[in-house]
């Protein structure tokens, strides 16, 4: 007897290590081929930006929104990846109040327009609550959520609510869509399932989003609540921790901005990527220099007496210096404080927790147009 339970706990445990193996084999691979992805969308990224600048007639418009449609769809594939990745390497919550109506009337404002396209009645029932969690982490979830029920509800509409019980408050996306059968709502958070979409339309999503709201539910402490009813719609919470009002708050995403001008030094070894940035960044007013390697970098930025308001780099750079590094020794050879944005394909556990002990502001690939452009307008005029 003792034998046979000594082989099936060896047996298990050989069962575990496999999962295991093949769980950091998958992990590895999504990463890899994240990365490789990441640098070809950058450019098609850019690009589109100056080319929809550029255009003015209205038949090519037309085939530009729908370019824009296509890019958007592998965007977001490739962003939610990261966001597995990113979730996969440990992050950390980091909790403090945040107001939670503010949240969801300004996301209501960005996604009403969205909702309006296909019919629906995106409203809000946010009395002024707080709670604490981590902002950027919760803003995460309660997107995907809003996401998720847009595009699975037919007629009707989308409320986003709060209630506080027992010194806790609940944020609820409801919705009047298809519903989910019980039998299947355990399914949903896991990663690439999807229901009623056979043909995998990804203008119907990924199937990543819940994947990655229970993920983030899990750093915060709290579950994901669903109930929902076949044909009639869905309820998804978070309970949260309730927080007494903050002194102030800054909604600084949604604050108005200035491009500050300025010298910016640009380090890309992709060529097509570098001459993207170059372009879009002249439009914004700036004065780039380029470089295609951390060597070269330094001897630029040595030969122009270290003049640059920022540094603009990529993480990977080919088999010299890494972008960290250059900017490292950038900053230390200048000795001055000089603002420094990474931007990085990768989505490997050691690669986003080695940018992030950097100290430098990091932003993943592929990135938006307008949001570098606050991005670098922010560092620019600290």
């Amino acid at each position: 007897m003792a034998d046979v339970l000594q082989m099936r706990v060896s047996e298990l445990a050989a069962a575990r290590s496999d999962a295991e193996h093949a769980y950091q084999a998958k992990s590895r691979f999504l990463a890899a081929a994240s990365h490789d992805l990441r640098q070809p969308v950058q450019s098609l990224v850019l690009l589109m930006a100056l080319v929809e600048q550029q255009t003015a007639n209205p038949e090519a418009r037309s085939t530009l929104v729908m370019m824009r449609k296509a890019l958007d769809a592998l965007k977001s594939l490739l962003t939610s990846i990261l966001d597995v990745s990113r979730l996969d390497a440990g992050v950390e919550a980091q909790p403090e109040p945040v107001d939670l109506a503010a949240m969801l009337r300004r996301l209501a404002l960005e996604y009403r327009p969205k909702a309006d396209e296909v019919g629906l009645v995106l409203r809000v029932a946010a009395p002024d609550w707080w709670a604490t969690a981590d902002p950027a982490l919760l803003e995460r979830a309660i997107r995907n959520l809003i996401d998720n029920a847009i595009r699975y509800t037919r007629t009707g509409g989308v409320l986003l609510g709060l209630r506080r019980r027992n010194g806790r408050v609940r944020i609820d996306v409801v919705d009047t869509g298809i519903g989910i059968p019980r039998e299947r709502q355990a399914d949903i958070f896991e990663e690439f399932v999807q229901l009623n979409n056979p043909g995998r339309d990804p203008g119907r999503g990924l199937g990543l989003g819940l994947a990655i709201v229970a993920r983030i539910a899990k750093l915060l402490g709290v579950a994901v609540e669903l109930h929902s009813n076949v044909g009639r719609g869905s309820r998804f919470s978070l309970a949260l921790p309730g927080a007494e009002a903050a002194l102030a708050t800054e909604e600084g995403d949604a604050a108005e901005f200035e491009d500050p001008g300025g010298r910016v030094l640009i380090i890309e070894d992709n060529a097509i990527v570098a001459h993207s940035l170059e372009r879009v960044l002249a439009g914004w007013g700036y004065e780039t220099v380029t470089a295609s390697t951390g060597e070269e970098a330094l001897r630029l930025a040595e030969g122009e007496c270290w003049r640059f308001g920022a540094v603009l780099t990529d993480q990977h750079l080919g088999a010299g210096l890494s972008g960290v590094d250059t900017a490292r020794e950038i900053v230390r050879r200048s000795a001055r404080f000089l603002p420094v944005l990474v931007v990085s394909g990768d989505t490997s556990t050691e690669g986003i927790s080695m940018i992030a002990a950097s100290g430098f502001q990091i932003m993943h690939k592929p990135i938006a147009p307008e949001a570098l452009r606050r991005n670098l307008a922010r560092l620019l005029s600290e």
